[in-house]
């Protein structure tokens, strides 16, 4: 009887203490990522915010821009699916978006837009979406009409984060593809 006492007694401390590391490189990581963002929070004004899903895979900024809300994310060390390689993800999204299909582009290939809506795919074409995306040389951009968000994401290693250049540059790219994207897809 006492030894299964002790037994789970020793369970309890073991999973507390797998609990407090975690929490501590948690901790430690976004201590990094906070130092990570301070080129370029300040060109939205932003604030740092931890990981919403847990575990430090990822660091997001919040802020404004041209009056849009906007939300940055850095991923670094991101494993490619196909390759052995790395990569470091940096996302801009613009909230608040209203669309009636949700949209994506595949990464990788020259720029084709996905959707349930086959015809958006056209209507965004001709509202210049491709010719706008591939001139900004872009990874990947989407559309996803429950969170509202348009997305335009890319691999900028070996940094975990764009110049404050090119950091205005995806900001602007991204309010303009929310216009197109408001307008095409009604």
């Amino acid at each position: 009887m006492m030894e299964n006492v002790l037994t789970v007694l020793g369970l309890i401390a073991f999973v507390g203490a797998c609990v407090v590391l975690g929490l501590l490189v948690n901790k430690i990581k976004h201590l990094r990522y906070t130092r990570a963002w301070q080129p370029i929070i300040g060109v939205i004004g932003g604030e740092v915010h931890e990981d919403p899903q847990g575990g430090g895979a990822s660091s997001w900024i919040s802020g404004r821009w041209k009056g849009y809300t906007i939300h940055a994310r850095m991923t670094p060390q991101v494993r490619e699916s196909e390759y052995s390689n790395y990569e470091n993800l940096f996302a801009v999204g613009v909230a608040e978006q209203d669309g009636q299909s949700s949209w994506r582009t595949i990464p990788r290939i020259a720029v084709k837009i996905l959707s349930d809506d086959d015809a958006l795919g056209d209507r965004l074409r001709r509202a210049g979406v491709v010719a706008r995306l591939e001139k900004a040389r872009i990874r990947s951009a989407w559309f996803e009409r429950h969170s509202r968000y348009l997305f335009v994401e890319e691999d900028v290693s070996p940094g975990w984060i764009p110049s404050p250049e090119r950091f205005v540059e995806l900001l602007d790219l991204a309010v303009d593809l929310a216009r197109m994207q408001q307008e095409s897809n009604a």
